[in-house]
């Protein structure tokens, strides 16, 4: 699972639903992984929580665009990684700003990606190079 918001402090619907999603998930037998912007400006701790490994990665707060460009490049590079170190089946990209996560490492990868996001729009399931 790939998302804008940290289910490390759900605080909103987006940290809720993701969290939710994730630990139901991962109670039902299923190996889950969550790479997130961090919560705040500390430290980005891996931690593992219920059986879901949560792999937050810092971004540049000063300012709004700051934030919008380092969040997009940094969720690249983290994905990336993750997906380089362990293969996935499915990609989940929990919210639309995370969409731009989907690198070249992702774009060839053979699992499905599904994408959920609060715009006014359904739901998807495509193939990653869709």
């Amino acid at each position: 699972m790939v998302a804008d918001v940290s289910p490390a402090r759900p605080g909103g619907g987006g940290e809720r639903m993701l969290w939710e999603q994730a630990w139901r998930l991962a109670a039902r037998g299923h190996d889950v992984r969550i790479v997130s912007r961090a919560p705040g400006d500390g430290e980005a701790a891996a931690e593992v929580r219920q059986g879901v490994r949560m792999s937050p990665f810092r971004v540049n707060r000063r300012t709004s665009v700051r934030f919008a460009v380092s969040s997009m490049l940094a969720a690249r590079r983290a994905v990336t990684r993750a997906l380089r170190e362990e293969p996935a089946d499915v990609l989940h990209v929990h919210q639309p700003l995370q969409d731009t996560a989907r690198s070249d490492h992702v774009r060839r990868a053979t699992c499905p990606l599904c994408t959920a996001s609060t715009r006014r729009r359904p739901s998807s399931i495509a193939p990653v190079d869709g």
